[in-house]
């Protein structure tokens, strides 16, 4: 988790002083802006943690998974899970600091633990229980701390031998506080259908979409109390291939939309003087990945990720300065270790080619009941 850039209304004035500074020095740090503002912002939507495996394939598994992974993924696999299993899984995210200039070496630290939960039931399919938490500490001048939770109801119903569709619900509290004030967004409430199908035992298919909104508050410091619209929504496509007895490929393709209606209204002025603050951007993310059984109980994987953003801020002190564009690729790779009948862990890491390098390492383990 990243600190906040874009304030439902409001905007954190240090971060613009300082993108200021960089303007003076010829855009040598360009890029480094463009990295951090863009990343920051996308990370005040509605994006939904991954376990170790998935991250081991670059996320390319979401689409057509169908364990513990689509309690926050494509809900449609849950149809085809008829065991009782939970998952509990930490991940620690590091943010190189030489993604932003001018601010004492930047730096940010978050750790993720998220808890997954699905049980079939008399009726016909399977429910998912889901919950994430997440607390980021940022290396700043403005002792900016992130707190981030999830809350997720999933559930999933196999149509037939081959088929299968399902919805999620998820509830997401985000907050930011620093000096410069502090930002809540505890209403946001994202809505995913999915559909699998595995016309044979050899090939899934997986299709799933989802529609998220909130209405954040802010109140910072020199502007005072504001508030705003968000909204994102987004679909996935994605396959999975048994190639050889012991080989699976996954790739998955998604595109996502951002949008964010609000205004800066300065303490003390009139309504008509209203600032618009809007923002906008999509991202297209291009995802790949091959498993390998090594004997019974090891598997092998690697991944790769490349993703294409654009996000316009129109801001007239931003644009000035900023292509509103970031692409960026990464690699990932990890191992499934079968502990027990009951038992499995798998360990995820992920590295992206942004600045000096960011890194990310997951562990889950996995009991099936």
């Amino acid at each position: 988790m990243k600190p906040m850039h874009s304030i439902s209304g409001g905007r954190p004035w240090p971060w613009i002083l300082a993108l200021a500074l960089c303007a003076m020095c010829g855009g040598a740090y360009a890029d480094d802006v463009e990295e951090f503002l863009i990343q920051d912002a996308q990370q005040r939507y509605f994006d939904l943690p991954l376990d170790a495996r998935s991250l081991a394939l670059g996320g390319s598994n979401i689409a057509t998974a169908d364990d513990l992974a689509t309690v926050f993924g494509n809900p449609a696999g849950l149809g085809f899970i008829d065991h009782c299993g939970a998952s509990f899984t930490y991940s620690r995210d590091e943010i190189n600091g030489d993604e932003f200039p001018f601010t004492n070496a930047i730096g940010r630290d978050y750790d993720v633990g998220t808890l997954r939960i699905a049980l079939p039931i008399r009726m016909g399919g399977t429910v998912g229980f889901g919950y994430s938490a997440s607390e980021g500490e940022t290396s700043d001048l403005q002792d900016t701390e992130v707190d981030r939770e999830l809350y997720n109801f999933a559930y999933g119903l196999r149509l037939n031998p081959c088929m299968s569709l399902g919805y999620s619900f998820t509830w997401v509290q985000d907050e930011v506080d620093g000096r410069w004030g502090d930002y809540e967004m505890d209403d946001g409430y994202r809505h995913t259908l999915g559909l699998q199908c595995r016309p044979s035992a050899c090939t899934a298919l997986g299709l799933s979409g989802f529609y998220a909104s909130g209405d954040p508050e802010s109140d910072i410091i020199i502007i005072g109390p504001q508030n705003g619209d968000r909204e994102s929504w987004g679909v996935e496509l994605g396959g999975a291939w048994q190639v050889f007895e012991r080989t699976r490929l996954t790739s998955s393709v998604d595109y996502v939309s951002y949008d964010l209606d609000s205004n800066i209204r300065l303490a003390n002025v009139p309504v008509a003087n209203l600032v618009p603050a809007d923002e906008d951007g999509q991202s297209w993310t291009v995802r790949a990945g091959i498993e390998q059984k090594c004997c019974d109980w090891l598997t092998g994987r690697v991944g790769y990720l490349y993703r294409d953003n654009t996000y316009d801020f129109k801001d007239p002190i931003l644009a000035a300065n900023l292509n509103d564009s970031l692409d960026y690729h990464a690699v990932s790779t990890g191992l499934g270790l079968n502990i027990c009948q009951n038992l499995t862990v798998d360990y995820g890491f992920q590295y992206r080619f942004l600045g000096d390098g960011d890194v990310t390492n997951t562990v889950t383990a996995t009991f099936h009941f």
